[in-house]
């Protein structure tokens, strides 16, 4: 019983100690959220307080009050910043960085970290206010948007891939901004600025998330492995609309820490914390429940297993049924990369855990940098980058009106309407007999790049009725030749792997000798009708292969 007292004297003793601590590891930030009617960055006479925009340390959401003004905690090492509302827009800096945030962190990146590449630079203390400009913007419900996954530049060389092949073409861009879902290099992180001067040189705000390309890996856990990306680009979760749209940019790369891993998953998973969570919740809080909400990660929420044709599902994102509750009152979209090999669309339902309105549609793109920038060099010096899957390396148009979307795939340094691949494949042995009139058809495959289980697709040949292709997944024959001919070469490419947007039928086995057209339409997942065309030549020697 004396061990007891003594036990919780000390307790009460400390516990207000502890207590104190913990109230002086935060400070109270305050300032105003206003309208910089003349774009200088600065609150000028006349320019009034912005109400109802949400602002946050992210951990805890408020709104501005009537005069646009906001109070927060705000501990060492946080975040302060604003839900850009539609209808208005953040500044952005000389590389068309959103600029709607203040780090306070006092001391910067702790030295003992011994980081690879430059932390954050110390803030020093406070400001008495932290103020938000905002610039009134077209508040249009109609707009587009760039995604990119993945260009993860390994090198200068890989930069220059990245400028030629895809920034080259959308310099101009009517977009109304641009994102990138992770790896937005791979590991060096030095290669940030380059990336920042080419990337804003397109013309648009860019947002980002980072990558689990974009660690620093010298750090003991997860707390500090974004240290070198929000010197470069900011938080890591952060909100912003566009119309009828908000957007919840995540950070889902959990790193374990230098020297440990996780079972089964390695050195990183996918994981959304507690505290993003509570971010989320808050966040939403204020998000009326007819707007599309839009997340964007880089490891995707549902991660498909295309190599096992019992089309089994492998966890993503581990807690991904906790971050499903919190979006269930909403029409939900779902961008991010990662895979290396293939692209997919996932659609996820009650069978899944989602209990909201539909289905929560998870996107998982193409990679800018496709097959690791490898593969056969064009006149430009530039690899072709196909990827595993077949998919040629390249990125999205995200196109918006109220809260209806469609995502249109664009191959880097291709005309808009290639969307799909057709490949001709003959079976070992088949041969067109003239005399008999018999033929063992070849078996044509279509790879229809950002197709998914909503994909339809047929061919006909001339003037016969259409044939229904069957969705497939197997590797694309168009990837075993490809891999074939340059394996062993300065030009190798990664061995393929199963395709999830492959379809298949055979060749009319009554095709006489020849030349015939062959016609292939596919309807998208968004209901988009491509066309391509190819021509079968059927030869009538015996003994010969029956198509080329």
């Amino acid at each position: 019983m004396q061990n007891q007292v003594s036990f919780l004297v000390l307790l009460l003793t400390v516990l207000p100690v502890v207590l104190a601590l913990d109230a002086n590891s935060q400070e109270t930030a305050r300032g105003t959220v206003y309208h910089d009617s003349n774009e200088n960055q600065q609150r000028d006479p006349g320019e009034e307080g912005i109400p109802g925009v949400s602002v946050s340390n992210g951990r805890t959401v408020t709104q501005t009050d009537d005069d646009g003004q906001y109070t927060l905690p705000v501990r060492e090492g946080e975040f302060l910043f604003v839900t850009k509302p539609a209808g208005y827009m953040v500044p952005v800096d000389e590389h068309n960085r959103p600029q709607f945030y203040h780090l306070h962190d006092p001391d910067g990146t702790p030295d003992s970290l011994d980081l690879k590449f430059p932390g954050v630079e110390p803030t020093g203390a406070l400001p008495d206010s932290v103020n938000f400009p905002l610039y009134q913007q077209d508040p249009k419900t109609s707009f587009r948007a760039l995604a990119f996954a993945d260009p993860q530049a390994g090198s200068h060389e890989d930069l220059r891939f990245v400028r030629d092949d895809v920034l080259n073409e959308a310099t101009g861009t009517t977009a109304a901004f641009g994102i990138t879902v992770g790896d937005v290099v791979a590991d060096d992180l030095s290669l940030y600025p380059r990336h920042l001067r080419n990337v804003g040189a397109v013309g648009i705000p860019w947002w980002r998330v980072p990558g689990n390309h974009d660690m620093n890996y010298q750090v003991p856990s997860d707390k500090h492995a974004t240290e070198t990306y929000k010197r470069h680009f900011g938080p890591t979760n952060y909100s912003f609309e566009y119309g009828n749209v908000h957007f919840i940019a995540l950070d889902n790369v959990q790193y374990k820490g230098q020297g440990e891993s996780f079972e089964y998953s390695g050195i990183y998973r996918g994981y959304v914390n507690e505290k993003q969570l509570a971010w989320i919740e808050e966040d939403l809080a204020s998000v009326p429940k007819d707007k599309l909400v839009v997340i964007a990660t880089h490891i995707p929420l549902k991660t498909y297993a295309v190599g096992d044709t019992t089309s089994s599902w492998l966890p993503g994102t581990t807690n991904l049924g906790a971050l499903m509750d919190l979006l269930s009152a909403y029409s939900v979209y779902s961008i991010s990369g990662h895979d290396t090999s293939n692209s997919w669309h996932v659609y996820l339902d009650d069978d899944n855990g989602w209990t909201g309105p539909g289905t929560l549609h998870h996107h998982v793109l193409a990679e800018v940098r496709g097959g690791s920038w490898e593969g056969p060099r064009d006149d430009r010096n530039v690899p072709a980058a196909t990827m595993e899957d077949g998919t040629p390396n390249g990125y999205y148009t995200l196109h918006f009106d109220g809260t209806d979307y469609e995502a249109q795939f664009k191959a880097a340094s291709r005309p808009s309407d290639w969307q799909m691949r057709v490949t001709v494949h003959q079976p070992t042995g088949g041969e067109y007999q003239a005399h008999a009139g018999q033929w063992s058809p070849p078996t044509l495959f279509v790879n229809v790049f950002d197709g998914g289980p909503k994909t339809t697709v047929r061919y006909l040949v001339g003037d016969r009725e259409p044939v229904s292709m069957e969705r497939t997944i197997e590797n694309d024959p168009f990837m075993e030749r490809l891999h074939q001919r340059v394996e062993e070469t300065p030009e190798a490419v990664a061995r393929p792997e199963p395709s999830s947007h492959l379809w298949k039928a055979p060749l009319p086995a009554d095709l006489q000798a020849g030349t015939h057209k062959v016609t292939v339409v596919s309807t998208n997942e968004f209901g988009r009708t491509d066309t391509t065309s190819t021509l079968v030549e059927v030869k009538a020697q015996a003994g010969a292969d029956a198509s080329e």
